[in-house]
């Protein structure tokens, strides 16, 4: 958004200033560097879990669905967390949901390039998975989710003056794309 790098990481000196920020995509890509480096220690207990063996696709999925994890860092209230005194805070997972979810943000490209990732590899539970990384699942996600849950978080995705949050969100499926 606007002039500064989409965020995910950041260091801060002793007065809470920003010294240093890793950029969403590259932390992506680190992340899915990762996960395919261990993947292959977790295949005998993923086979199972499939009750199949994976194919070379299902690894590469698993590996993107990996370093989609934080897409949703991209959005206007996680990035306004630059500043240390910024608030609300506004998390990253529960977030994305505004962007499966809602009527308009489904229909930009960001919200196009998650409903045709699930439609075409039936992966929506497999990537609310994914954003369950902190240890417990995205209630936004939930097929039961009231509306109020979810719907709170369009504005963190809707395009304005200071840019558009989910062009970053594109950006980072066409780096997944060209990999």
């Amino acid at each position: 958004m606007s002039d500064r790098v989409t965020w995910a990481k950041l260091v801060r000196d002793d007065e809470g200033g920003v010294i240093a920020a890793l950029p969403l995509i590259d932390h992506c890509l680190d992340v899915a560097a990762a996960f395919a480096a261990i993947l292959p220690a977790w295949m005998r207990a993923l086979t199972a879990a499939a009750g199949r063996e994976l194919t070379a696709q299902d690894v590469e999925r698993l590996i993107v669905l990996a370093a989609l994890h934080d897409l949703g860092k991209a959005n206007r209230g996680f990035q306004a967390r630059r500043d240390a005194r910024a608030r609300p805070i506004v998390g990253h997972t529960g977030a994305v949901a505004a962007l499966v979810k809602h009527s308009t943000l489904t229909g930009t490209a960001a919200g196009t390039a998650l409903r045709d990732m699930f439609v075409d590899w039936g992966s929506y539970q497999h990537f609310a998975a994914a954003l369950a990384h902190h240890g417990r699942p995205v209630e936004e996600f939930h097929a039961e989710a009231p509306s109020d849950r979810w719907s709170r978080h369009v504005p963190q995705w809707v395009a304005g003056d200071d840019g558009d949050p989910a062009a970053e969100v594109v950006r980072l499926f066409d780096v997944l794309r060209a990999r």
